[in-house]
Protein backbone atom coordinates (compact mmCIF):
# COMPACT_ATOMS: atom_id res chain seq x y z
CA UNK A 1 0.00 0.00 0.00
CA UNK A 2 1.06 3.53 -0.69
CA UNK A 3 0.34 6.68 1.29
CA UNK A 4 -0.02 9.88 -0.70
CA UNK A 5 0.68 13.21 0.98
CA UNK A 6 -0.64 16.40 -0.58
CA UNK A 7 0.87 19.60 0.76
CA UNK A 8 0.66 22.99 -0.94
CA UNK A 9 1.01 22.22 -4.67
CA UNK A 10 3.06 19.08 -4.16
CA UNK A 11 2.19 15.41 -3.98
CA UNK A 12 4.56 12.97 -2.29
CA UNK A 13 4.09 9.28 -1.60
CA UNK A 14 5.71 6.57 0.48
CA UNK A 15 5.33 2.87 1.28
CA UNK A 16 6.18 0.83 4.36
CA UNK A 17 9.60 0.12 2.82
CA UNK A 18 10.41 3.84 3.08
CA UNK A 19 9.75 3.97 6.84
CA UNK A 20 12.84 3.69 9.06
CA UNK A 21 12.30 1.17 11.88
CA UNK A 22 8.63 0.71 11.00
CA UNK A 23 8.07 -1.63 13.96
CA UNK A 24 9.06 1.21 16.29
CA UNK A 25 6.59 3.79 14.90
CA UNK A 26 4.04 4.76 17.52
CA UNK A 27 0.39 5.66 17.14
CA UNK A 28 -0.92 9.07 18.14
CA UNK A 29 -3.11 7.58 20.87
CA UNK A 30 -0.12 5.83 22.47
CA UNK A 31 2.21 8.80 22.54
CA UNK A 32 1.89 12.18 24.15
CA UNK A 33 1.99 15.01 21.62
CA UNK A 34 3.76 17.23 24.13
CA UNK A 35 7.03 15.48 23.31
CA UNK A 36 6.70 16.67 19.72
CA UNK A 37 7.06 13.24 18.14
CA UNK A 38 6.11 13.24 14.48
CA UNK A 39 6.90 11.46 11.26
CA UNK A 40 9.32 13.31 9.00
CA UNK A 41 9.05 12.58 5.29
CA UNK A 42 12.45 13.40 3.80
CA UNK A 43 12.42 13.93 0.05
CA UNK A 44 14.59 15.16 -2.78
CA UNK A 45 12.63 17.17 -5.37
CA UNK A 46 9.50 15.13 -4.62
CA UNK A 47 11.15 11.69 -4.53
CA UNK A 48 10.90 10.06 -1.13
CA UNK A 49 14.19 9.35 0.63
CA UNK A 50 12.61 7.93 3.80
CA UNK A 51 10.15 8.52 6.62
CA UNK A 52 11.47 8.77 10.19
CA UNK A 53 9.80 9.18 13.57
CA UNK A 54 11.59 11.86 15.59
CA UNK A 55 11.04 14.85 17.86
CA UNK A 56 12.63 17.32 15.48
CA UNK A 57 14.21 17.60 12.04
CA UNK A 58 17.78 17.23 13.32
CA UNK A 59 16.93 13.95 15.04
CA UNK A 60 15.14 12.76 11.89
CA UNK A 61 18.18 13.51 9.74
CA UNK A 62 20.52 11.78 12.19
CA UNK A 63 18.27 8.70 12.33
CA UNK A 64 18.01 8.56 8.54
CA UNK A 65 21.81 8.67 8.24
CA UNK A 66 22.28 6.01 10.93
CA UNK A 67 19.78 3.79 9.06
CA UNK A 68 21.87 4.14 5.86
CA UNK A 69 19.09 5.98 4.01
CA UNK A 70 21.18 9.06 3.17
CA UNK A 71 24.33 7.59 1.65
CA UNK A 72 23.81 9.48 -1.62
CA UNK A 73 24.34 12.76 0.27
CA UNK A 74 27.55 11.65 2.01
CA UNK A 75 30.58 13.73 1.10
CA UNK A 76 33.97 12.01 1.12
CA UNK A 77 36.30 13.59 3.67
CA UNK A 78 38.85 14.27 0.91
CA UNK A 79 36.24 16.32 -0.99
CA UNK A 80 34.87 18.18 2.03
CA UNK A 81 37.39 20.99 1.59
CA UNK A 82 35.86 21.73 -1.84
CA UNK A 83 32.60 22.79 -0.15
CA UNK A 84 31.78 26.02 1.58
CA UNK A 85 31.84 25.11 5.28
CA UNK A 86 28.24 26.31 5.68
CA UNK A 87 26.91 24.03 2.92
CA UNK A 88 27.74 20.76 4.70
CA UNK A 89 25.76 19.18 7.52
CA UNK A 90 27.49 16.77 9.89
CA UNK A 91 24.95 14.05 10.59
CA UNK A 92 24.48 10.73 12.30
CA UNK A 93 26.36 9.09 15.15
CA UNK A 94 29.59 9.31 13.12
CA UNK A 95 29.03 13.04 12.46
CA UNK A 96 30.02 12.65 8.81
CA UNK A 97 29.65 15.49 6.28
CA UNK A 98 26.55 15.44 4.06
CA UNK A 99 25.45 17.77 1.29
CA UNK A 100 21.69 17.98 1.90
CA UNK A 101 21.02 21.23 0.05
CA UNK A 102 18.49 19.51 -2.25
CA UNK A 103 16.74 17.67 0.61
CA UNK A 104 13.22 18.71 1.57
CA UNK A 105 10.96 17.55 4.38
CA UNK A 106 7.34 17.40 5.47
CA UNK A 107 6.34 16.99 9.12
CA UNK A 108 3.48 14.51 9.43
CA UNK A 109 1.41 13.78 12.54
CA UNK A 110 1.71 10.34 14.07
CA UNK A 111 -0.88 8.01 12.51
CA UNK A 112 -4.09 7.18 14.31
CA UNK A 113 -4.69 3.57 15.26
CA UNK A 114 -6.85 1.87 12.62
CA UNK A 115 -7.44 -1.85 12.40
CA UNK A 116 -8.95 -1.38 8.93
CA UNK A 117 -5.84 0.43 7.70
CA UNK A 118 -3.63 -2.27 9.22
CA UNK A 119 -5.50 -5.02 7.38
CA UNK A 120 -5.79 -3.12 4.10
CA UNK A 121 -8.57 -3.20 1.53
CA UNK A 122 -9.07 -6.98 1.31
CA UNK A 123 -8.24 -9.64 3.86
CA UNK A 124 -8.16 -13.17 2.38
CA UNK A 125 -7.94 -15.79 5.11
CA UNK A 126 -8.53 -18.99 3.13
CA UNK A 127 -10.10 -22.24 4.35
CA UNK A 128 -7.84 -22.89 7.34
CA UNK A 129 -9.28 -20.05 9.45
CA UNK A 130 -11.58 -20.92 12.34
CA UNK A 131 -15.01 -19.43 11.68
CA UNK A 132 -18.78 -19.96 11.87
CA UNK A 133 -21.48 -18.75 9.46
Amino acid sequence: MKTTVRVKNFELSFTDADVVEINEVEFAEDHSERFGEALWLLHDHGFTVCVVQAQNLQDALDSAVDANRMERYLVDESEASDYDCESLSYLGNACEPHDIESLGFVRLPLPKRSVTALFGDVLSLGDATECHF
